[in-house]
């Protein structure tokens, strides 16, 4: 529903200049500016974006010979929205950052100051505007905390103008809203019941938000926006919230949100409003959302649903709205696909993917999708599965042509993106003899898609930090969770591949996972090992019998939940031993991004830093969170230091990002010790690491310090004290993302937040058997400190959390 979703935005856009700026609706010669304006406008309207930007920039060259500050503005939004309407969502960005007079790195996700808007002798209307675009482009870019202080700073600026002026930048508002609390949701995955306390529309941060806090926001600025639009997108909104709750048998709480209005009298009231609404490009989405929205009700209406499609399809077709005809024929086969009208649904998504197969059109993807789903259900699993690699083609296209796939980035890809990925792999290992290796290139496909989103940039920016060599002592597991099952593919030596099945559900196998995490991090009520060991049963015991003498590593290209879960501490009962007493472990995104390569030399020396004291920012008040001293931070950094030739120390006051710059930039150092608080989070503005002046080093501020090497890169980064957030079930990702932007070849980190004197004692036994003998790998190093300590602390608590993601050797 996303792609859907994100056209009725762009279509708005063009509403949004009628409302605020009437120089646009001037009638003048067709040589002028003005007319270039209108021209544009007519252009953008049938879908034409490339000829509308064009139209638009000639516009801007007239205002600006003719010195027209305003004309000047209104053709620079214009283009903007072209970009975006073409899904060159950056490159708005950067043109909108000029306009409004804020730095071009916005655009990457560095937060805007209160006061980031310059402010200009424009006409309100104009500037309001100009910033309310440019904050939905950094909603669309994902930047939420951008998008929220320029919102802010358009509804400013706006207070002169009229309640119907400022209903778009309410609009907006409303949508990051909604965009914050789909991050939460899938974060925690996890949606509360609607609170009984009254909810203004507000976009200030709030203290320790809810999913379900941001969506009654939401929902009370949809309602302050008081426009048809924001009545659709709010009825959308909570027909979606009731969908999640039923689809995760939360049906008591789904319950509680349909209580908050009655489905019968939105739809009445919408049928009436949309019907007066003429058919332009806006009120043609508009028919579109709200059918699809009718079509997932409680109650579904699909006579009203197919009744408003019909009328587009008819619409759409007599005035050349390619676009729109497309969205409208394949939601229309959508709908005969949900009521099992199998015929009916593949004739009209076919004729949705000859409309969408013109270049530039994003749709494609979706509609060969909802054709694999139709032929499976037909029996017809070859063509299906042609469909679904069809789909995941045109997806990469879509990427390579650095489109935005989903406007809040890493979160709605378990909506618009992971299902696709998950049910090509579902189908495809129902075949007699399936192809575990296109299987796997299928599943690492999912995986690198997934940093992307994350990290925001292509794999290019990346990948070659660390191709895959093959390292014939490996095995690596391929777990991949579907809904009834667990499956599980190796990859053994020489690239041979087996596979066999747990019969587990994805529900059964979370829970268990959950309990496994609690009796982990929570020492004081013992050590129950019963989820250990039926996870190692699932995971581990069917795989044994291809296990042989020759076996030196367990490499895991983990799935999910599976990703904040320490392999070390499965639990063998039948040998009474965990996984770490017997094979040294890794982990890794995936081989194509992460991989083995040969072992780099170690006797270049090391960087270490730390907090010995409490740093200056000792919590974080996002969270709640509040860090303890590393009281034995000094011993760690003195033991390890005492194992290597060069070494630089920076701790205390010294343990600035200004100094780990410029050490990195005089020096070759090949590893990198930092012993401080952080965190890794599936939300890549909340993964950092302190630095004693109170500065979070995010993922972009790691990349530019770590960079300042003077030759090579960093084989070994490792971050002592810092953890995974709270409740967050995605927040593998960040450390993912930490090793990916660290450059590193390997990244050493804990899952959860340690016992200091255990950690300490860990890492020094970790240095030592590193630099004590040639030829061990980092992963047997790893494995020698684990079992080290377990002879102190018996309970995995003490050891378990330490992972070595990327290279193993």
């Amino acid at each position: 529903m996303g792609a859907i979703r994100r056209r009725l935005v762009y279509a708005l856009l063009v509403m949004t200049i009628a409302i605020i700026h009437p120089l646009f609706s001037i009638s003048v010669n067709a040589a002028t500016p003005a007319a270039l304006v209108q021209q544009g406008k007519i252009a953008y309207e049938q879908g034409n974006f490339p000829t509308a930007l064009t139209i638009w920039r000639e516009a801007e060259v007239g205002y600006r010979q003719a010195d027209d500050v305003l004309g000047v503005t209104g053709s620079q939004v214009n283009q903007a929205q072209a970009l975006v309407g073409m899904g060159l969502h950056r490159r708005a960005c950067k043109l909108l950052a000029s306009t409004v007079g804020v730095g071009e790195d916005s655009c990457d996700g560095v937060a805007l100051g209160k006061f980031g808007i310059r402010q200009t002798n424009l006409p309100p209307s104009l500037q309001a505007l100009a910033v309310n675009t440019f904050g939905d482009v950094l909603r669309l870019l994902g930047n939420f905390d951008g998008a929220r202080v320029t919102l802010m700073a358009a509804m400013e600026i706006a207070k002169p103008l009229t309640d119907r002026q400022r209903s778009p930048i309410v609009l907006n508002i409303a949508n990051t809203l909604r965009d914050l609390g789909d991050r939460e949701r899938n974060r925690t995955d996890k949606l509360q019941p609607p609170s009984n306390v009254s909810i203004t529309c507000a976009i200030e941060p709030l203290a320790n938000p809810t999913a379900g806090e941001y969506y009654q926001n939401a929902i009370a600025c949809y309602q302050q926006a008081n426009s048809l639009t924001a009545d659709i997108d709010k009825f959308s909104l909570l027909v979606e919230i009731s969908q999640w709750l039923h689809q995760h048998n939360l049906t008591p709480i789904a319950q509680k949100w349909e209580q908050q209005f009655n489905q019968t009298d939105i739809i009445d009231r919408l049928q009436t409003s949309i019907a007066k609404h003429p058919y332009n490009r806006e009120g043609l989405s508009q028919r579109i959302n709200f059918a699809r929205s009718l079509g997932l009700a409680t109650t579904p209406q699909w006579q009203v649903a197919k009744q408003l499609l019909d009328s587009v399809i008819i619409q759409a077709r007599t005035l050349d709205r390619k676009s729109n005809l497309a969205d409208a024929t394949g939601t229309l086969g959508w709908l005969y696909e949900q009521n099992r009208q199998w015929d009916e649904a593949v004739k009209f998504t076919n004729q949705a993917i000859s409309l969408e197969s013109a270049p530039g059109n994003d749709g494609l993807y979706l509609w060969e999708w909802q054709l694999g789903r139709i032929l499976q259900h037909q029996n017809q699993p070859e063509k299906a599965k042609a469909a679904y690699n069809r789909s995941i083609i045109a997806l990469e296209k879509v990427r390579k042509n650095i489109r935005v796939i989903n406007p809040d980035a890493q979160l709605l890809l378990k909506d618009d993106v992971e299902p696709l990925y998950r049910e090509l792999v579902d189908l495809s290992l129902q075949e007699k003899q399936p192809d575990l290796a296109q299987i796997v290139d299928r599943f690492d496909g999912l995986k690198l898609v997934e940093l992307e989103n994350f990290l925001r940039c292509r794999a290019s920016e990346y990948r070659a930090i660390n191709e895959f060599a093959e390292d014939s002592g490996a095995v690596v597991f391929y777990p991949i969770i579907l809904e009834d099952r667990l499956e599980v593919i190796l990859r053994l030596g020489g690239n041979k591949f087996q596979r066999f099945t747990a019969p587990v559900s994805r529900t059964q196998l979370e829970a268990t996972i959950d309990n496994f995490r609690q009796s982990l991090t929570q020492p004081q009520y013992g050590w129950d090992d019963v989820p250990a060991s039926q996870l190692y049963d699932w995971l581990i015991r069917p795989a044994q019998q291809y296990l042989t003498p020759q076996t030196k590593n367990l490499v895991f290209v983990m799935d999910g939940a599976l990703q904040n879960m320490p392999v070390a501490a499965l639990y063998d009962r039948s040998r009474q031993e965990y996984l770490i007493d017997r094979y040294p472990i890794a982990m890794t995104p995936g081989l194509k991004i992460l991989g083995a390569k040969k072992s780099m030399a170690r006797q270049s020396g090391i960087l270490i830093g730390g907090l010995t004291g409490k740093s200056k920012n000792d919590g974080d008040g996002n969270r709640g969170n509040i860090y303890e001293p590393l009281t034995h931070a000094q011993a760690e950094i003195k033991g390890i230091k005492s194992l290597f030739a060069r070494s630089t120390e920076l701790i205390g006051d010294n343990f600035t990002q200004e100094n780990i710059q410029r050490v990195l930039a005089t020096s070759n150092y090949s590893i990198v010790h930092l012993a401080t608080h952080g965190r890794f989070s599936s939300d890549a503005n909340q993964t950092f690491i302190l630095t004693h002046d109170g500065k979070k080093i995010d993922l972009n501020g790691l990349r530019s310090i770590l960079q300042q090497r003077q030759e090579g890169s960093i084989e070994l980064i490792v971050l002592s004290a810092c953890e995974t957030a709270t409740g967050d079930k995605r927040a593998a990702l960040g450390l993912a993302g930490v090793a990916i932007r660290s450059g590193a070849a390997s990244t050493l980190a804990s899952l959860w937040a340690v016992d200091d004197g255990a950690t300490s004692e860990l890492m020094q036994q970790f240095y030592g058997a590193l630099t004590g003998r040639e030829g061990v790998s980092k992963a047997e190093a790893l494995q020698v400190a684990q079992k080290s300590i377990r002879q102190q602390h018996e309970h995995p608590y003490y050891w378990a959390s330490f992972v070595l993601l990327g290279n193993w050797l």
